[in-house]
């Protein structure tokens, strides 16, 4: 049996599907439409295929806030506990 896989992104009954799910083939019209799209495509159980883009590298978070401040002298006064911090080193 051949499954329908994703290509891209699909918006479909309110279920997003990213590329490499397996999208429902219970609507003939939209089947064909996403193969004749290139949107999916048929892929035998059997076969083991990387889809193109679904394997990207992802850029890894950074922190982009300050350290936790140490208890010390701060002008102005806001807080009950004066609090010095250091700003985040621009890479």
């Amino acid at each position: 049996m051949q499954k329908l896989i994703a290509i891209n992104y699909i918006l479909y009954l309110s279920k997003q599907y990213k590329p490499g799910d397996e999208l429902p083939q219970n609507d003939v019209a939209m089947k064909n439409a996403w193969l004749e799209a290139g949107t999916a495509k048929l892929q035998n159980d059997e076969s083991v295929e990387i889809i193109e883009g679904k394997q990207k590298k992802k850029a890894k978070a950074k922190p982009v806030t300050a350290p936790a401040g140490l208890t010390g002298k701060s002008v102005p006064k806001t807080s009950e506990d004066d609090l010095i911090g250091k700003l985040p080193k621009k890479k």
